[in-house]
């Protein structure tokens, strides 16, 4: 088989080796793809990609074939439209930094969240990023919109205004779907609230008790993990949609 003529129109742009304990992850985004590789498929497909494959054949028969059946071999889809300069910009999506407090440490965290000095949303520009989602909504036919709570501290903290926007978000004449990306560590009464007031949650969570707590601790050095399960027991007794991010 002559590699070179058998090779599919890719650009190589679009491809990405990650650097993965003592391999790769090679990463096709458009596709999507990814896979695990040693050093040897990388160069391999770098030389078929970009057409400098030139020694014999037979030996890449194995790695080819394998290409082939994941579907790498295909060309990409085109990249996602841009909007053009006529075309309306109305999203219907709001995500709200509430504040940077947090009462975790995580030892990853990628925002120092609840180490510096605090800052919070003011409620008015909380309700004015509601109010024009909503009629972005509205003028474009959709029947409902969307406000996500995220941050670099854990959004719930800021308990008064963080209800206060929920409700606000719930009076609309639309219909709202409302999210929260969350620790998940709350009292009893608080994760009520939440999971009556809220549509969906994503929660962190780093597997076991042992790990958990190593990686997202209290600010004090208490574990949390036995608190979040509490959250997510009571998610699956009501069959609250939630993911979970680790």
């Amino acid at each position: 088989m002559n590699f070179k003529s058998s090779a599919p129109e890719i650009n190589d742009s679009y491809i990405y080796t990650i650097p993965f304990q003592d391999k790769f992850i090679v990463y096709r985004p458009l596709k999507p793809l990814a896979f695990v590789a040693n050093r040897a498929m990388v160069n391999f497909v770098s030389s078929l990609v970009n057409g400098s494959l030139t020694d014999g054949t037979a030996r890449h028969e194995e790695a080819y074939g394998f290409l082939e059946k994941i579907g790498f071999l295909l060309p990409d889809p085109p990249p996602p439209g841009r909007l053009t300069g006529d075309a309306p910009f109305k999203p219907t999506i709001a995500v709200l930094f509430t504040t940077t407090a947090c009462n975790f440490r995580c030892i990853y965290c990628y925002a120092s969240g609840g180490e510096n000095r605090v800052k919070t949303l003011p409620f008015e520009i909380g309700c004015a990023a509601i109010d024009q989602v909503c009629r972005n909504a509205s003028e474009i036919g959709e029947n409902r919109f969307t406000v996500g709570f995220h941050g670099g501290g854990e959004p719930t903290l800021e308990k008064e205004t963080f209800k206060k926007l929920v409700d606000y978000a719930k009076s609309k004449d639309l219909r709202c779907e409302l999210t929260v990306a969350t620790n998940g560590y709350w009292t009893d009464d608080e994760r009520d609230w939440i999971l009556d007031n809220l549509t969906s949650i994503s929660l962190s969570l780093d597997g076991s008790s042992k790990v958990h707590d190593r990686q997202r601790p209290l600010s004090s050095g208490q574990g949390t993990h036995e608190n979040i399960m509490k959250t997510v027991r009571e998610m699956d007794r009501r069959g609250f949609p939630y993911g979970i991010r680790l």
